[in-house]
């Protein structure tokens, strides 16, 4: 699939999961083949190419998903949504 023929992502949802994923310690934002994604180091912790989403769910997947993928020292130092 060409650039030009992969589907966007909307920028409001880019610029929301960057608030979230932006608190994390080394966590990157960077183009990726479909959509945005979030890397620690080589890790993928975070890819968005679509869909409906419930906000609040998400972050805490999103946090989840980072604390599992990254070094245990990292994961220390994030705080976990309630």
């Amino acid at each position: 699939m060409a650039p030009k023929d992969r589907p966007l992502v909307p920028e409001e949802w880019v610029l929301r999961l960057d608030a979230i994923m932006s608190r994390f310690p080394d966590c990157a934002q960077e183009s990726a083949w479909v959509g945005t994604r979030w890397r620690v180091g080589s890790a993928t912790v975070a890819h968005v190419f679509g869909g409906h989403t419930d906000w609040s769910e998400l972050a805490e997947l999103l946090t989840d998903s980072y604390c599992l993928q990254v070094p245990a020292r990292l994961a220390a130092r994030v705080e976990r949504p309630a």
